[in-house]
């Protein structure tokens, strides 16, 4: 169903495996040119005939060995490039907790089975991770609202998923047991919240406010707002300062609907989610005591963007080991 695996520490592997077969071709080369010397050399010197051929048998065996780690080098490459080339998995809510429901049906007669609960910018305790490969693979996420995983120690690639959560877990936790702790993972998905969110984009953006069920409330707001200009010089430099203008106003008028949404639905707000361009939505956004999150999306902004995109802030990207 899902298949993950960690693609930029692979790729790093790879672009190493490479510059090591590159490195020994080289060696390889210098290897052969002393090897012809050394045959001209045997023919035009008879005296030394002996001397020669035990330097020729000796330079014959380092070219054979050279030769086969090259060859051993390029498998682990292609297995490597193989596996960098795995697909991670955005799952709706539906589907994150029919996953949920798989993973808690699994049982192990001894305590292998490690769940992971942890906010953002937190990482797993040493005792659990003493060879840091959870923490490894939470780098690899990059994810600003968590982390929640489920590992089996004993065999990794038969029930091991983590995911990028659709909003932060209440509190740093693990458990270490004979089955998944999933409980507090379908919290995540299931827990009734309104979630006020922005899609920022410059000169249109989408404004609303959600809860598990669906669309409460939602407005596409648009303005009027310079391309992009490249012909450069002092033209450019105007036109970038108009381009800007036009960008500020629009976060402006965004930002006065999206706070007179906050205040329509007074003291209700749990979170706010902010996607699209990162600044467009967090100057729409401006300063606030509610929690905020950011989140990219794959929806674009038009009038009838709102269900869509619902769909996508309740949904979670997993990964399979």
């Amino acid at each position: 169903m899902i298949n993950r695996f960690f693609r930029k520490d692979l790729e790093e592997k790879v672009e190493k495996l490479e510059a090591r077969i590159l490195e020994t071709e080289k060696e390889n080369d210098k290897l052969r040119k002393r090897l012809s010397k050394r045959e001209e050399k045997k023919e035009s010197d008879p005296a030394k005939f002996q001397e020669t051929a035990e330097e020729l048998k000796k330079s014959k065996n380092q070219i054979d060995a050279l030769e086969q780690r090259i060859t051993a080098l390029t498998a682990e490459k292609e297995e490597s490039s193989a596996k960098s080339s795995a697909k991670d998995y955005y799952l709706s809510k539906r589907e994150s907790l029919e996953l949920l429901r798989k993973i808690a049906s699994v049982r192990e007669e001894k305590e292998n089975l490690i769940s992971v609960y942890l906010p953002p910018k937190e990482n797993i305790p040493a005792q659990y991770d003493p060879n840091g490969e959870i923490s490894a693979y939470i780098g690899t996420i990059k994810s600003e609202t968590g982390f929640v995983g489920f590992f089996d120690l004993n065999q990794p690639s038969a029930a091991s998923f983590f995911a990028a959560p659709p909003f932060p877990p209440e509190e740093a936790y693990v458990k270490k047991g004979a089955s998944f702790d999933t409980k507090a993972a379908e919290e995540i998905f299931t827990k009734k919240r309104h979630a006020a969110f922005i899609l920022g984009h410059a000169g249109e953006s989408y404004v609303g406010l959600a809860t598990e069920s669906g669309l409460i409330k939602g407005e596409l707001i648009r303005s009027s707002v310079k391309e992009k200009h490249s012909k450069g010089g002092w033209s450019q430099k105007r036109f970038e300062r108009l381009r800007e203008e036009d960008i500020k106003h629009h976060t402006e008028k965004a930002g006065e609907f999206f706070s007179g949404l906050l205040e329509e639905f007074n003291g209700i707000t749990d979170v706010i989610v902010v996607g699209g361009d990162r600044k467009t939505g967090s100057d729409i956004a401006g300063q606030r005591d509610i929690p905020t999150i950011y989140r990219q999306f794959e929806t674009k902004p038009d009038r009838h963007c709102g269900e869509k995109l619902i769909k996508e802030i309740w949904s979670a990207r997993w990964y399979r080991i």
